[in-house]
């Protein structure tokens, strides 16, 4: 039986983990949470040689040198903490999703060292309340999705591949409706919901059209932009669902 982990002055040591996880040997350990602990040194979980998952979101880490030589590992949240460089995650060839929200992360060269991981699928950099400087920048998904060629995922948002399209055009009606709520002071909406993706049919996605007179020009520009989504839903639907399916595989992959 594992017992419950307390960390002493910020470290978690080798015996801490053990206990936490019940395994003899750390290097036997391939999964380990160790969120909302307060930690800030992470010099032993470097003898973790066989981590294939870590989590360690939550704490008060600025730097992740100590863990550089657990290259095997495929899942990794670092978010909500103070990191401002990513330069120590170079050689995690084997990294396929990686959430780094809440950070300190300000320039593009920030993250580069992710650009030689070709295995990394998926990346976050800003989720509910958790952000970072550089995604206040206006090139900041362009610029990344130049940057991580190799991504199909950025913050949740499929990007590339099956169903790229169809999230791309929703994205660029909220932008559009958006864009129109701030010119409006009594805003007034109509709703139409149009079933997106989901084994039972049940999920969908609710678009929101203000009421304004004909001729409007952003009103215009996103009626149209909806009714090109609308046109090409039935194929983006069937696309979408597998592309659905596969990121919850990779997120929630034991």
């Amino acid at each position: 039986m594992t017992r419950k982990l307390e960390v002493h002055q910020g470290r978690v040591s080798v015996e801490d983990i053990k206990l936490l996880t019940g395994e003899f040997e750390v290097e036997s350990v391939h999964t380990l949470t160790l969120s909302n602990r307060g930690i800030n040194d992470l010099t032993d979980v470097a003898f973790c040689t066989g981590l294939e998952r870590l989590d360690i979101s939550s704490n008060k880490l600025s730097r992740l040198q100590w863990i550089e030589c657990c290259v095997a590992l495929t899942f990794l949240d670092i978010s909500n903490n103070s990191l401002s460089s990513l330069e120590s995650l170079r050689e995690f060839k084997n990294l396929q999703y990686l959430n780094a929200a809440g950070n300190v992360l300000q320039t593009f060269d920030s993250f580069i060292a992710l650009k030689s991981l070709e295995s990394l699928k998926s990346v976050i950099f800003q989720q509910d309340h958790l952000s970072n400087p550089i995604c206040s920048k206006k090139t900041y998904k362009t610029y990344t999705l130049e940057l991580l060629t190799q991504i199909s995922y950025l913050d949740g948002n499929k990007v590339r591949g099956p169903g790229s399209e169809f999230a791309s055009q929703c994205e660029e009606i909220e932008k559009l409706l958006a864009k129109t709520d701030e010119s409006s002071q009594k805003p007034q909406f109509g709703q139409v919901e149009v079933p997106l993706i989901g084994d039972s049919g049940s999920s969908r996605f609710s678009l929101y059209f203000k009421q304004h007179s004909e001729g409007d020009e952003q009103v215009e520009q996103a009626k149209l932009a909806f009714q090109t989504a609308l046109d090409n839903s039935q194929f983006l639907i069937q696309s979408a669902e597998l592309a659905q399916k596969e990121a919850l595989q990779l997120m929630h992959a034991d």
